[in-house]
């Protein structure tokens, strides 16, 4: 090696000796004002995890209650800021869903299933394959604004609001009476 190689080689070391310790004293740094961060607002990340955690525990009760009714009325909005989305899976045996996909060419990538393009076909056929059973999985949704769905609740409920029982179809006033329902 050149004397001039070496002397831009030496310079290269140099800069990244200097660049590692610049890195190295920014992340001491950090990490003295995140432990100071984390001392001086200790009690407020405690009681922001403590309020998540409740939170988290809220939403699962709320769903929980809220498929129990969709399971109970099949209503999909079972309560104001709850609704229901079915999701749609398919169970099959691989290895069958594999040769109908030989057999077929769709879905199929070199000797293998296709599993996201197998579903697509699937879902948009009309008649599904005897290996095929359709999966309905409902799942409870929050509204995100709950003080609106509240609110909205509020102007639609009869016993709220009068003017709301002026507005109600024949078919809400039917299921009012199930026993005379068509």
């Amino acid at each position: 090696m050149t004397g001039t190689a070496m002397q831009t080689i030496r310079e290269r070391l140099e800069a990244l000796a200097r660049a590692r310790r610049t890195h190295g004293a920014l992340l001491d740094e950090r990490r003295t004002r995140e432990t100071a961060f984390q001392e001086a607002n200790e009690p407020l990340l405690t009681s922001l995890a403590a309020a998540a955690g409740v939170v988290e525990q809220e939403e699962a009760a709320v769903r929980a209650m809220g498929l129990a009714l969709y399971t109970e009325t099949g209503e999909k909005k079972p309560c104001p800021g709850v609704s229901i989305a079915v999701r749609t899976t398919f169970d099959y045996p691989t290895a069958e869903a594999l040769a109908w996909a030989k057999v077929t060419g769709i879905a199929l990538v070199p000797e293998t299933l296709d599993v996201r393009t197998f579903a697509k076909v699937i879902a948009a056929m009309p008649e599904k394959p005897a290996f095929v059973k359709v999966v309905e999985t409902p799942q409870a949704q929050i509204a995100t604004d709950l003080e609106r769905a509240l609110a909205g609740a509020a102007a639609n409920d009869p016993a709220t609001n009068p003017e709301r029982l002026k507005r109600r179809s024949t078919h809400d006033v039917m299921n009012d009476f199930p026993e005379v329902a068509p």
